[in-house]
């Protein structure tokens, strides 16, 4: 795979790959700052990507229809410079760098690219969890390994098992990678990633009008709601947090119907540690932050952001299609289905590495369907 790629093709994937090595500096230093250091690498990815990638003009229309329907919020508030600079850099700087990356890698199998990335991910959280094992698990007892959050490998590891069920050759390799991931989401207590695959591999079932899969996925989903207790390591059950995610839902509803479903705006809550903690209250509800990407999103921009949703996934059941049975359109479409999950019930959608993957692949779809060519 790696030999069909160009010398820069080559580097990218390098950098890219090298990643989580800040990250394991950051959480044995405590210096999250160092989490930054992929800013700088996917700032320079784009700035060579952006004046080398060719792409005609009606489909940098394409993209700015996207850009504008993504970060229309931008232009209403400016309260917190802070904040509105995060917001700008994850409501448009990393959809734009994942949507090129994707793009430029798909001409030389862009989809292993990224499949082969999230193995590199997995296997760097497996040596970090061996090496530093008491600084890899939270106060709850659930692995987050090199990264932040419990969230991430548990993402890392839903991405690897989609991988190996729609590209991976069935083989003792494959069937490692699936086990080991199936071990890291165990290990996590992540209810988002299990509802995520399952969710994925369900819709593609139906797609697929195959009965089998679908009788399969319900008996699997209601095996894993009885025991998931039983099943991940921290014993969290499937109701753990569930009156304090009502409320923040709540405060949504009644903020976004306040809002005239125009949206606050991104700067109105926010944290970031040592610089700045914005809380946002409502008819006597508050938070920080909150924890749905798709929600906090339909709060700060209104409801113009599910038509960037809806383009999305008309966009990917498109792809899927018109090509029908290529493993990596299955893939890729696995990969936003399990992406806007996990966007819906946490906020990493907005947070690497799961915003690269899922903007990435939005790149190759777009690749894959030919807009370059059809808006010529």
């Amino acid at each position: 795979m790696l030999n069909q790629l160009t010398q820069t093709q080559k580097i990218f994937y390098a950098l890219i790959s090298s990643i989580p090595l800040y990250y394991s500096l950051g959480s044995l230093t405590g210096n999250n700052y160092l989490y930054s250091m992929k800013d700088i690498i996917f700032l320079l990815i784009f700035f060579i990507v952006f004046v080398n990638l060719k792409i005609s003009k009606n489909a940098w229309l394409l993209f700015g229809l996207f850009v504008l329907l993504s970060i229309y919020g931008l232009f209403l508030t400016t309260n917190s410079f802070v904040l509105y600079i995060l917001s700008v850099r994850e409501v448009l700087f990393y959809p734009l760098v994942g949507i090129l990356l994707g793009y430029y890698f798909s001409k030389n199998n862009g989809v292993e690219v990224l499949y082969s990335i999230s193995i590199v991910y997995l296997i760097l959280t497996y040596i970090f969890l061996i090496l530093f094992p008491t600084y890899s698990f939270g106060p709850t007892d659930r692995l987050h390994s090199l990264w932040d959050r419990e969230h991430e490998p548990a993402i890392i590891a839903g991405l690897c098992i989609l991988g190996t069920v729609y590209l991976a050759e069935r083989n003792i390799k494959s069937l490692f990678i699936f086990l080991a991931s199936i071990y890291v989401i165990t290990l996590t207590g992540s209810r988002s990633a299990i509802i995520g695959i399952l969710f994925a591999f369900l819709i593609l079932s139906i797609l697929e009008f195959s009965v089998m899969k679908i009788i399969f996925i319900f008996i699997l989903a209601v095996i894993i709601m009885l025991f998931f207790a039983e099943i991940n390591t921290s014993g969290r059950a499937l109701d753990h947090n569930l009156i304090a995610r009502i409320n923040q839902y709540q405060l949504a509803i009644d903020t976004i119907q306040k809002s005239h479903f125009l949206g606050i705006g991104p700067d109105k809550y926010g944290v970031m540690s040592g610089i700045v903690e914005k809380e946002y209250c409502n008819n006597g509800l508050c938070t920080k932050t909150m924890d749905s990407t798709i929600i906090k999103y339909l709060v700060n921009y209104g409801l113009i952001y599910l038509f960037t949703i809806l383009i999305i996934i008309l966009m990917c059941i498109k792809c899927f299609f018109k090509f029908s049975g290529r493993p990596d359109v299955k893939y890729l479409l696995s990969l936003v289905l399990f992406s806007l999950v996990i966007g819906s019930v946490t906020g990493k959608l907005g947070a690497f590495p799961l915003n690269m993957f899922f903007y990435y692949a939005l790149g190759c779809v777009l690749s894959i369907l030919s807009f370059n060519k059809a808006f010529k």
